[in-house]
């Protein structure tokens, strides 16, 4: 019972913070705010949490996680080692550049409250590795040319990361996906050996 009452405080101090976030920005959204919201203690916040900053680390984290996976299963559900697969997982990524929630909290307030720094050292230790390794299978299963695995990672990483950027800062959100998703998948598309359409990646 005890820990149910726990977990429930928890996510309500999640869902509250997200939500404010996205809202009103982490510089304008007190701790006060957070637990009228979710109608707990500032203890409740504290005992969880220990600080704001690191309830909203919590919540970077958790959307990262997400996106992770749901990227990874779209690229599966798609195709094995292929040019639509290589293609997949990233278009995902940029799709969630669109949705408040990651592209408020992930790519415009996680610079400002991280530094930029901090942010981009947490963005390559969710993605850049993962990258990294698809790109060496795609290497050996000769979908991409063979190169310097840890170069390219770190090349196409700021690439991709440069492109959800644009689309989150961009006022015109779903057009801004269709453009950079036509640069980024001609960029990527000098990396392959063979390339098949895309097309269907792209919003319409």
């Amino acid at each position: 019972m005890r820990d149910a009452r726990a977990m429930h405080t928890r996510t309500a101090i999640i869902e509250a913070a997200t939500a404010m976030f996205v809202e009103n920005g982490y510089f304008a959204t007190g701790v006060r705010d957070i637990t009228a919201r979710a109608n707990v203690t500032s203890g409740a916040l504290a005992h969880h949490f220990g600080s704001k900053e690191q309830l909203f680390l919590t919540i970077f984290d958790k959307l990262e996680t997400e996106m992770l996976a749901q990227a990874h299963e779209y690229a599966q559900n798609i195709s094995t080692y292929s040019w639509a697969s290589l293609c997949g997982g990233i278009s995902y990524f940029l799709d969630c550049a669109t949705k408040a929630n990651f592209r408020h909290i992930v790519l415009i307030e996680g610079p400002k409250v991280l530094g930029w720094e901090q942010w981009r050292q947490l963005e390559e230790k969710y993605s850049l590795g993962t990258l990294k390794g698809l790109l060496e299978t795609f290497m050996a299963e000769g979908i991409v040319k063979r190169m310097d695995s840890d170069y390219l990672a770190k090349i196409l990483f700021s690439c991709i990361i440069e492109a959800g950027t644009l689309i989150a800062h961009s006022p015109h959100g779903e057009r801004a996906r269709a453009e950079v998703s036509i640069c980024l998948f001609t960029v990527l598309s000098g990396v392959c050996r063979e390339q098949g359409d895309s097309s269907h990646l792209l919003p319409t």
